[in-house]
């Protein structure tokens, strides 16, 4: 799909919301992008009173219009541009493939955390329902999901669970970019040539942060090794990194390394895993092939 923006909204966005219609589409740029037979053209104009935006899809000979506009109403910037966009987007590409997604244009979000962020601001469950439907244009029923699992998380929450904190550790690296990906990650080898210099970073960065959660009198309930893709790193690399994390791991309830390719598993970075405390490794479904899973 050949994009033209005119405004302020990122490429990446817009894509991400083209995916939604149009599964594993690519998107190339200049020559390449010319012979392109679906063409999407964004315009966003931003004013004092708020942002209007227009969007015209063409897939060979059909073409279809959406527009929006949405008013300042206690939001920044880039939401407001990124919510008219979508919402045209969204317009015009439900009426050219007759597809309306459920979740509207929520890509690479978790639903429920953005309608814990709409109760714990004062809205009424109803009212964060229909900001569900109205902004994100999500549909009914995915909109109460939504409200109905941020409440039972609210009541999760307990005094004694504010005492536990879970560590996150991030290798924002991949091999190559899933089909399926909604997220940015680094893949070009330009990028992964960056992967020692930003693993000695992250040691350094690890050992403040868990002597900050000792100081603070948290206990660590988990630890997450998240990416990108973590097992990107080879055999030695991702040793030094476990290595780093060991010393701080005695009574958590859980130890994940994602290990989200399985073309990068290997025995021995396995082993390591094992070896080093590792509780639980998490592999992405690529692919619900049996042939391909074999």
């Amino acid at each position: 799909m050949k994009l033209i923006i005119n405004g302020p909204v990122k490429p990446y966005y817009i894509q991400m919301l083209a995916m939604l219609f149009y599964p594993g589409e690519k998107f190339p740029e200049g020559a390449e992008a010319e012979s392109e037979s679906k063409i999407a053209e964004v315009i966003v104009n931003s004013s004092a009173d708020g942002v209007r935006s227009s969007v015209k899809i063409t897939d060979g000979d059909k073409s279809s219009d959406g527009e929006a506009y949405l008013p300042i109403d206690g939001l920044d910037t880039e939401k407001l541009i990124n919510f008219s966009a979508g919402a045209a987007f969204l317009d015009a590409c439900t009426r050219l493939t007759g597809h309306t997604p459920p979740w509207g244009m929520l890509t690479g979000v978790r639903p429920a955390r953005l309608a814990a962020d709409l109760l714990e601001s004062g809205m009424s469950a109803e009212e964060a329902v229909k900001y569900f439907t109205e902004v994100y244009r999500t549909n009914s029923s995915k909109a109460k999901l939504a409200v109905s699992t941020a409440g039972v998380s609210g009541r999760i929450v307990t005094p004694e669970s504010i005492k536990e904190c879970s560590v996150y550790v991030s290798i924002p690296f991949c091999p190559s970019r899933c089909s399926y990906c909604s997220f940015v990650s680094a893949t070009s080898p330009k990028l992964l040539a960056m992967i020692p210099e930003y693993l000695d970073a992250l040691i350094s960065d690890i050992h403040r942060t868990f002597a900050l959660i000792k100081e603070l009198g948290l206990r660590v309930a988990t630890v997450y090794i998240g990416g990108g893709t973590p097992t990107v790193l080879n055999e030695k690399e991702l040793r030094l990194l476990l290595e780093a994390i060991n010393p701080y791991i005695d009574g958590v309830d859980e130890f994940t390394l994602e290990a989200g390719r399985p073309d990068t598993i290997t025995a021995e970075k396995l082993s390591s895993a094992n070896e080093l405390g590792v509780t639980r490794v998490s592999v992405n479904t690529q692919t619900l092939n049996e042939d391909v899973l074999r």
